[in-house]
This record gives structure tokens, C-alpha cells and sequence, in this order.
């Protein structure tokens, strides 16, 4: 069982770094576009 629980909680573990990985991507490509943004304004 103790196996089993270790099995779990590894995949858990690997979906919730999924999320954390696609949330940085959409905050940096939002700044990313912010950015660039600004660049333009400046010229």
C-alpha cells in the first residue's frame, strides 16, 4: 500500500509542476507583449 500511496502522490506531484509550468508561461508571454509594447511607446 505504502507503494501504492508513493505512486500517487508522485503523479499528483507532477500534474500540480504541470500547472505551475503553463501559469509562468501565460505570465511571461504577458509580460512578453507588455513589454514589447512599451518598446513601441518609447519610439
Amino acid at each position: 500500500d505504502g507503494h501504492q500511496f508513493h505512486k500517487i502522490s508522485q503523479k499528483r506531484t507532477g500534474k500540480s509542476n504541470f500547472v505551475e509550468t503553463r501559469t509562468f508561461w501565460h505570465i511571461f508571454r504577458s509580460f512578453d507583449r507588455m513589454w514589447t509594447f512599451y518598446i513601441l511607446a518609447l519610439q
